[in-house]
């Protein structure tokens, strides 16, 4: 089952705690990449959601920023990673 992104409320999801794509970790296939392929420079994460991926990247000492649609989700992703990366909102 896939997810209509058009018209997709982002804020509203977060708020209801409705986040069915969120599994508390970071993504497995992101990890299996880096642990494979080091990155360098900074890196962006788009669609950063709670960052989960953002703190995985920023563990591995790069530079990284979040950003989201959603305010509620980079309010609890700051909350949450407190210790490491930038975290935005793009509305």
């Amino acid at each position: 089952m896939g997810i209509a992104l058009i018209g997709f409320d982002w804020e509203q999801r977060y708020q209801s705690l409705y986040t069915p794509w969120d599994k508390g970790e970071p993504t497995p296939g992101l990890l299996e990449f880096l642990s494979n392929h080091p990155l360098s420079g900074k890196i962006l994460v788009v669609g950063c959601g709670y960052g989960h991926d953002v703190r995985a990247l920023s563990q591995q000492g790069r530079q990284v920023v979040g950003v989201d649609f959603a305010p509620s989700a980079i309010f609890a992703a700051r909350r949450r990673h407190r210790i490491c990366p930038k975290f935005t909102s793009c509305r």
